[in-house]
């Protein structure tokens, strides 16, 4: 289980003593019965400046870390499994193509499309970016350090962050299977999360696991730039 919150002076000590050394993340998929999530998933010590790109047919994800190399294939160790707190693999998970040190593609089988992407950086600082393509829903988990992430041209995005001086940015996708088109909470921080976007929206602050102090607290730090018709917790909120 991630030690989120109350492991964020240990993150950064670990992010001083490692910015210098290159640390593999690792890229595979697990398959339904005709659908599959494409997977990115950060490797210890890993600051990883993630692209990924949907392709038109939506049969192919391609995961891009521009700062560290990428391994196919699911980690051999399981240090927070996209956040259910579940430090084993029982499932049965497929490895991706390696396209280059640093780049990697996740396919299905004949016939498959990418149900929802899924993405995972550890407890360390991350940048990520998607390229326009295909659009489909994608979860993001993020640590309690200071992370930048835009996000623009995905059906939704689910992003569930531990805190930290984040910058946030998600654009209006098509909508999903939920009551709103996109949901963001982060951790208490300082961030900045621009959802002006024209989509019903979620977004709550001072997020806290197995709590939600945000439903009656409010964060002056953080800042929210929203549509009037979003809906929006424990945040301090700057409409246009």
């Amino acid at each position: 289980m991630r030690g989120r919150l109350f492991g964020a002076l240990l993150a950064a000590t670990l992010f001083t003593a490692l910015t210098g050394t290159a640390h593999a993340g690792y890229a595979y998929m697990e398959t339904y019965s005709n659908d599959f999530d494409p997977i990115f998933y950060a490797g210890p010590g890993e600051s990883p400046d993630l692209q990924f790109q949907v392709t038109d047919d939506l049969t192919s994800v391609v995961f891009e870390d521009r700062r560290n190399p990428i391994t196919v294939g699911r980690p051999p160790v399981d240090e927070h499994d996209l956040n259910d707190g579940d430090t084993r693999y029982p499932e049965d998970r497929e490895p991706c193509e390696l396209l280059s040190r640093h780049k990697a593609r996740c396919t299905g089988p004949p016939g498959f499309t990418v149900w929802r992407i899924k993405i995972e950086t550890g407890d360390l600082p991350a940048e990520i970016r998607d390229v326009a393509g295909g659009s489909r829903a994608v979860d993001v988990f993020t640590g309690p350090l200071n992370d930048d992430i835009t996000i623009d041209h995905q059906a939704a995005v689910f992003l569930d962050d531990a805190g930290g001086a984040n910058r946030i940015r998600v654009g209006d996708g098509g909508g999903w299977m939920t009551d709103y088109d996109n949901v963001v909470s982060v951790g208490p921080g300082a961030s900045e999360i621009d959802v002006r976007n024209g989509s019903f929206d979620l977004i709550s602050c001072l997020r806290v696991p197995g709590l939600n102090p945000g439903m009656v607290l409010t964060n002056p730090l953080d800042t929210v730039l929203a549509d009037a018709n979003d809906d929006v917790h424990g945040c301090g909120v700057e409409r246009p």
